[in-house]
């Protein structure tokens, strides 16, 4: 069945290009545009799709939100932290700094408690003498601790900073705001939650059976951005603003400073094989590589950007490797100014795209697409989508770092990336300021977007646990869980494709594998305006199964949009899309003359040449065939030059017609791409042009003696010419070689008629006797008159 489809695409596809370019006697123009690349398909909107980075398109993998119902969930404005343990997921949050377990499709609050919002009985006045000496507290610092301190209450670090601010929405303020943020959350060695409070009192707490501890409380840090346990159970803590790293051992007891940096915080931190403390820090964007028993510090990396934000150690194949997320957003400043806001239209309801790659075709459809000599590039004038978040103003990076600190850069994009993960050999990286979550595979060095939530700004928290993925997202909060099959749905909705002028639609067909079980099904729509969202676009038409070229059934359009959804019926396979190609026809649009220019030829030997020359555009691309026509300005009929030229400039002797102005008309046809019926051409009259090969008229001489002075001759002469300036007069006495150059009475060559004065010394130059008084004249063009007088002096 798949190869006798494969052939019926073939031979439909082919028959429609033999009509199309089999002769030249259509007077239309066909187009085949191409989608068949990443950057060709991320123009377009995909829903629960996977955009590979080799340009194909399949289903991602299934997604749910089991949470998103939960009553007392409203009030989370970001998920900043999710461990799995046991089966039971925990994660935490901002700007109330819940704490809450997910196990057995059942979400249970585990900080603060209800009845309890300070889980260490604190005196409700000392809170509220901590909250007002939080925005004093620096204080007792130094000055440049003071303006740290400031900064950093515009500073936190919420795993989900950019989240809540990258919105761009003001928001109203509420009463029950506590700003407490939980941006870390881990396991110790008895598999006992660890959490890190940020805000008002910062904290390490520990829960068992739901019963939380206070285990260590850092004088000079207000938030603990960063968890981390060892394989002995030592615990360690990134924190700020004063980019300090503690260690407490593994019952959270005998807490020490191991490295003091000049960072403002530390947002990650990662832990080798070799026992060193690796920490990525903010303001400077270094990776440090630290040894806790020598509490020394080297740095192993300095990243162009101010931010490394994740830490993630891979092993493949006995080789170990440091993976770290480089970005510059000001996350914790952002995140601190978020915690002021509370969104006043509510937490939308989450809406989930699904991700998932590998599709097997066995017994079921592969389509191909017939190859053509005459395609389109696949560009087109695209729209952009409207965005949820502002694009950083430098691309954030993934790094692969050695031990030496040798670096690769992996992966960069124009996004913010917060966090990392690992799953089958591919590094998870979760984003903003659209909610994607990207799968990079480093050996084959192939990247893709597999998840990308309509609703949310960031994914600010993933764990991987077996064949699960969670995902923790931001303005809204939402837990998002990824299953190992694939969506039984997803939608590709392209950018436009423009023909250039209103087209006539044709087929559209893809190069796909379609496993049994599978369909992938079109509809389109049209209109002239490059605005997908523009009102008078045609109505989207019902949806058609692809099994072959499919026609687009959509009205005559400048542009036509396409929406591809793919459908699986049990989830175990998918379609897989690796290109896409919509044709388009032009009906016969006449040339059009641009500009016709007419100069003279300043080549020796080619007096009196004219080159014509002339720009044409034909929006079908056909070949053009010229006639040059001319006639003298007062008449009426036409004489032609020059017929079925096919260059774009011809060369007229003007000296085969009299002098005058001329006008020059210039035809392209499109006749040879066309038919006798179908044929059109346009035209372009140049502007008036001088003909002029006729030298000025002497009109009159006239000689005098100087009066009082019989010494000197004069001479008064008169010059016309009927089309071009009067440019030269020169003169000679009996025939010499030596002429002698004068200028017009006002001193100016600039008219059609001047007159001359010649003064000449009968006693030097012209002596008693008969001679002959000789002038050439000459126009601006060059053409010259001689005329001689007869001269006695007595």
């Amino acid at each position: 069945m798949r190869n006798k489809f494969g052939i019926s695409c073939i031979l439909t596809f082919t028959a429609l290009l033999f009509m199309i370019y089999g002769s030249a006697c259509w007077a239309v123009s066909s187009k085949i545009t191409r989608h068949k690349s990443s950057a060709d398909l991320l123009k377009g909107k995909a829903e629960k799709l996977v955009i590979g980075s080799r340009g194909t398109i399949q289903l991602g993998r299934a997604a749910e939100t089991p949470v998103e119902e939960f009553e007392d969930f409203e009030d989370v404005w970001s998920i900043n932290s999710i461990v799995v343990s046991g089966g039971t997921v925990y994660f935490g949050t901002s700007p109330n700094g819940g704490i809450y377990k997910y196990s057995l499709n059942k979400l249970t609050k585990i900080y603060p408690l209800d009845e309890d919002n300070d889980p260490d009985e604190k005196d409700s006045d000392d809170e509220d003498k901590s909250d007002d000496e939080d925005n004093s507290d620096s204080k007792d610092k130094s000055d440049d601790e003071d303006k740290s301190d400031d900064e950093d209450n515009s500073d936190s670090k919420d795993k989900s900073d950019s989240k809540d601010k990258a919105s761009g929405e003001k928001v109203e303020t509420k009463e029950h705001l506590t700003n407490e943020h939980i941006f870390a959350l881990a396991t110790d060695v008895s598999g006992r939650l660890l959490a890190g409070m940020s805000g008002k009192n910062c904290r390490l707490c520990r829960f068992e059976a739901e019963k939380m501890e206070t285990i260590y409380e850092p004088n000079d840090a207000k938030y603990i951005f960063a968890i981390a346990v060892d394989d002995s159970g030592n615990i360690f803590l990134g924190t700020g603003p004063e980019g300090k790293i503690y260690q407490l051992d593994s019952r959270g007891k005998k807490a020490q400073l191991i490295y003091d940096s000049l960072d403002k915080n530390i947002l990650s931190l990662a832990i080798g094989k070799d026992g060193y403390i690796y920490a990525g820090s903010d303001s400077r964007g270094l990776v440090y590589k630290i040894n806790p028993s020598t509490q020394k510090a080297t740095v192993l990396y300095d990243s162009e950007h101010p931010e490394i934000t994740a830490l993630l150690f891979t092993e493949d194949s006995g080789e170990t490797s440091l993976y770290a997320a480089a970005t510059s957003a000001k996350i914790v400043q952002t995140q601190t100014q978020f915690a002021a806001q509370i969104p006043s239209t509510g937490r939308p309801d989450a809406e989930t795209t699904k991700s998932k790659s590998t599709s097997s075709s066995e017994g079921g459809k592969k389509l191909k697409i017939a190859n053509t000599k005459k395609s389109g590039d696949g560009k087109s004038g695209k729209q952009p989508p409207v965005k949820k978040g502002t694009k950083p103003d430098k691309a954030s990076h993934i790094y692969k770092v050695t031990k030496d600190g040798f670096v690769n850069d992996m992966f960069s994009e124009a996004v913010v990336f917060f966090c990392l993960a690992r799953e089958n050999g591919k590094l998870l990286v979760g984003s903003g300021n659209n909610a994607q979550l990207f799968s990079i595979d480093p050996a084959l060095e192939q990247e893709a977007v597999i998840y990308e939530d309509e609703k949310a700004t960031q994914v600010t928290a993933i764990a991987v646990a077996g064949d699960d993925v969670y995902l923790g997202t931001s303005n809204p909060a939402k837990l998002i869980r990824l299953g190992t099959g694939f969506a039984s749905e997803g939608t590709y909705t392209s950018d436009l494709v423009d023909a250039g002028q209103p087209a006539k639609w044709g087929k559209l067909q893809i190069e796909a594998d379609i496993p049994r079980g599978c369909t992938v099904k079109l509809a389109c729509r049209s209109g002239n305006v490059k605005d997908v969202n523009d009102p008078t676009f045609s109505p989207w038409s019902e949806l058609l199964e692809v099994d072959e070229p499919t026609q687009l059934d959509c009205p005559l359009g400048r542009f036509c949009q396409y929406k591809l959804v793919l459908q699986s019926l049990d989830g175990d396979t998918s379609p897989l899309i690796r290109e896409i190609a919509v044709a388009s026809t032009v009906p016969n649009l006449a040339p059009k003359v641009d500009s016709v220019t007419v100069g003279r030829v300043a080549t020796a030997g080619k007096t009196g040449t004219f080159k014509i020359s002339y720009s044409t555009k034909d929006d079908n691309s056909d070949k053009m065939i010229y006639t040059i026509d001319m006639r003298k300005l007062d008449r009426t009929n036409w004489i032609e030059l020059k017929e079925k030229l096919d260059k774009a400039s011809y060369e007229w002797d003007g000296k085969t017609v009299e002098d005058g102005r001329y006008e020059i008309r210039v035809t392209a046809s499109d006749e040879r791409s066309n038919t006798t019926v179908t044929k059109l051409s346009g035209s372009r009259i140049s502007d008036p042009v001088v003909v002029d090969n006729t030298g000025p008229v002497v009109k009159n001489i006239t000689s005098s003696a100087l009066k009082n002075n019989g010494q000197y001759r004069i001479f008064e002469i008169k010059v016309q010419d009927e089309l071009s300036a009067i440019g030269k007069l020169e003169y000679t006495i009996d025939s010499n070689d030596d002429w002698i150059g004068t200028v017009p009475n006002d001193l100016v060559y600039d008219t059609l008629d001047e007159n001359f004065t010649v003064k000449i010394d009968t006693e030097e130059d012209l002596p008693k006797g008969d001679h002959i008084l000789s002038i050439k004249v000459s126009d601006a063009l060059g053409n010259t008159t001689y005329k001689t007088v007869d001269v006695n002096i007595e």
